[in-house]
């Protein structure tokens, strides 16, 4: 079967504020469905894989005519629904007889309205989309029933014949597809069906081009209010020596200098990491990684071992300076872990990425300055301040009239833009607080003399350079 893998098409003027756009925000490859690509193609489909991030919507439109798609499945993050919703209907409407199946955090989070907001999908895939997306191919192509599919919503003919795909039927929920527990059953992404070297991530997040995204493990175990899992609680870990595998081949293939990894908590199993760092030492990869980490699951052994094995940087998830507030957000972490942890970070010689979050419910203006204090305190090597976002399928948008008003769309759902505002602060002054913060944080003589004293090659010139550009925009 012809199968055509598609993230909608989109823009940083969509997603981005403006200071951010040109030459500090990145794009990173969609690990989704370059996984779900490697997996139809295993099992003998055709596949062709397209990138919104790349071309217009009618770009992806001429591709996919050309292509003849019998299933499109489109990924797609709540920001990019409305995209992703115009996709589809100009895809059905062009390829009336193609099955178009949607999955991603956003279909996973809201189920069934997504086929109740658009009438040309088809079905929705939720949770992890391999094996559901690969069934799927497979009961369309042999033309059998859709009723036995887990992760799978769909239209059916009546509730008698719940088997039967019927574009105008009755939406009936398969029972929900277990987690995929053996990680290293599945093949490497099918990044050779697109140029990877297309793709470099935002400012601050590499070292060196070419850059790519690996994942360590899948789920995270924490509870946070903002946070939506869709990979689930429970950590699934990949072998160590897998792992280093696949980075030794893409060092091989693509020449890659660089790794990021696609990893909700990093450091979440100590042993595991120790033992990929001492495979990476063992095999002596010339290769720079980055990783998101915990504050409290990190100590001074861990960290020397992984600055030994090539890991430049640590991200943070802070939140913010105030215990009250990681209180309400669920973070499970105190100030004395996070002061601990920075500081080790820095001893060891590795740089950290911190980032924070305004707008807390029950957070006053006086405290999230105290959070922007406590920020330029710790004097990580990059920091961002983000407001709250109530992303669907979180606790927080479950109940968010409990914690604040809503005042933007689901176009806004992003990291960038401002769709909520808590109780406790008015709307203009969570928006100075965040040009505030980025003033009071990278202007700081300390600062800039740390990022000076820093520069080593002419790309770290050149992101000093844009950021500093950056800086500018986003504060006058």
């Amino acid at each position: 079967m012809r199968c055509l893998l598609v993230f909608p098409n989109w823009t940083f003027a969509e997603t981005h504020l403006r200071a951010l756009r040109k030459d500090v925000a990145g794009r990173t490859a969609p690990s989704g469905i370059f996984y779900i690509g490697a997996v139809l193609r295993k099992a003998g489909h055709e596949v062709c894989i397209i990138d919104g991030a790349f071309y217009t919507k009618q770009q992806i439109l001429d591709q996919m005519r050309t292509f003849n798609p019998q299933l499109v499945g489109i990924s797609t993050v709540s920001m990019l629904w409305t995209n992703a919703k115009s996709l589809a209907e100009e895809v059905k409407k062009q390829h009336p007889q193609t099955f178009i199946v949607v999955g991603g955090p956003h279909p996973t989070a809201v189920g069934e309205m997504v086929l109740e907001e658009c009438e040309a999908i088809d079905a929705v895939g939720y949770g992890e989309g391999e094996f559901t997306t690969l069934e799927l191919a497979e009961a369309l192509e042999k033309g059998q029933p859709l009723d036995a599919i887990k992760g799978l919503i769909y239209r059916c003919k009546s509730s008698g014949d719940t088997g039967s795909f019927d574009r105008r039927g009755k939406i009936v929920r398969n029972t929900p597809r277990p987690l995929l527990e053996d990680l290293d059953s599945l093949p490497y992404p099918a990044f050779d069906l697109i140029d990877i070297k297309m793709y470099r991530p935002s400012l601050g997040h590499y070292k060196r081009l070419p850059s790519i995204g690996v994942v360590l493990s899948r789920g995270c175990p924490m509870n946070c209010l903002y946070c939506y899992k869709l990979c689930g609680n429970t950590i699934r870990t990949r072998s160590p020596v897998k792992v280093a595998d696949e980075i030794e081949f893409y060092v091989q293939k693509y020449g890659i200098r660089d790794v990021k990894f696609w990893t909700e908590l990093f450091t979440a199993e100590r042993q595991v990491v120790m033992d990929f760092c001492d495979e990476i030492i063992h095999r002596q990869l010339d290769i720079a990684w980055s990783c998101a980490a915990r504050v409290d699951t990190v100590d001074e052994e861990l960290l020397r071992k992984m600055k030994q094995a090539g890991c430049w940087y640590l991200q943070y998830g802070i939140e913010s300076g105030v215990q009250k507030n990681l209180n309400t957000l669920r973070k499970g972490t105190t100030i004395q872990n996070i002061e601990n942890a920075i500081a080790l970070t820095h001893k060891v010689g590795l740089e950290s990425f911190c980032t924070y979050i305004l707008g807390i419910p029950g957070e006053t203006y006086e405290e999230a300055l105290k959070t922007i204090e406590f920020a330029c305190k710790l004097n990580s090597f990059y920091a961002e301040f983000f407001p709250l976002t109530p992303f669907p399928g979180t606790d927080l948008s479950r109940d968010v009239k409990k914690y604040g008003r809503l005042i933007g769309s689901i176009d806004e759902l992003t990291l960038h833009h401002m769709p909520f505002v808590p109780y406790t602060m008015s709307e203009d002054q969570l928006r100075s607080l965040q040009i505030l913060a980025y003033r009071k944080y990278y202007a700081r003589p300390r600062y800039m003399l740390m990022r000076l004293l820093k520069i080593r090659s002419l790309e770290d010139l050149r992101a000093s350079w844009q950021g500093f550009k950056a800086f500018v925009s986003l504060t006058t």
